[in-house]
């Protein structure tokens, strides 16, 4: 069974229109990103960048691959982390084994 061009026409349109909240209905806020304390300092370029014991977010924004750069670079698993609790500012990669 084909479907008509009307008919694919209007899937298309349907998939990509968000559906509208009932009036007075929120969208709930996003949830917070995964919470970590470094187990050790993190030393970058002879910089110390954050000191063990500080808390750490898992970056929700893409990283342009440097935590699988580092990962593949010292054949431990890195992530990307940042020390703001909204998950945004600068951030840096450290091994997984390092979070707490």
């Amino acid at each position: 069974m084909t479907l008509k061009k009307e008919q694919d026409s209007d899937l298309t349109e349907f998939a990509q229109v968000p559906f509208p909240l009932p009036e007075g209905w929120e969208a709930p806020p996003p949830p917070p990103p995964p919470k970590y304390f470094l187990l050790n300092n993190r030393i970058i370029n002879g910089e110390k960048i954050a000191s063990a014991g500080e808390k750490v977010f898992i970056s929700p924004h893409y990283d342009y691959g440097l935590a699988r750069e580092d990962t593949q670079a010292t054949g431990v698993e890195h992530v990307s982390v940042t020390q703001s609790s909204d998950g945004s500012g600068p951030t840096f990669t450290v091994p997984w084994d390092d979070l707490g």
